[in-house]
């Protein structure tokens, strides 16, 4: 009865261990997209964010594999991504223009870094966005003539 007791003891403090540590991950990945948004434009190294939370870049890495799938540094990629693409998509800026506003000091290494990360190069996907506003609009202006 005593061991019995013993090892329900033990694994409810187990239990306690594995909650405390999984809300520590997701408070530290918390933080970490924090981190992000406020420097995704910069080329900053894993170890200075990891540095910024007062872990190690390996700690840092297993958090967001262990959370998201994914490493660090493809949801800093993600998000510099994501504001590419908004970039492409409502400004008339030139790609040389995002491309410096976004941190890239080359605008072919945008290019190829875009490319990698979408499939399209930066005025193809610009192409092909600015297309399907068209082709929307005019499937918009039609069916509005349809109105009862």
């Amino acid at each position: 009865m005593k061991l019995v007791l013993i090892e329900a003891c033990r694994l409810m403090l187990q239990d306690h261990d594995t909650a405390a540590t999984e809300a520590g991950s997701a408070s530290l990945l918390h933080r970490f997209r924090q981190l992000v948004e406020r420097n995704f434009r910069r080329q900053r190294p894993m170890t200075a964010y990891a540095d910024d939370l007062g872990i190690t870049a390996d700690r840092l890495h297993d958090i967001c594999r262990r959370t998201t799938g994914r490493p660090p540094l493809q949801l800093v990629h993600e998000r510099l991504t994501r504001e590419a693409m908004l970039h492409l998509e409502r400004s008339a800026r030139t790609i040389q223009q995002i491309a410096e506003q976004l941190g890239f000091r080359d605008p072919t290494y945008f290019s190829h870094f875009f490319k990698r990360q979408t499939g399209l190069s930066p005025a193809a996907y610009r192409r092909r966005v600015r297309t399907a506003g068209e082709e929307q609009r005019a499937a918009g202006a039609a069916s509005y003539a349809d109105w009862p």
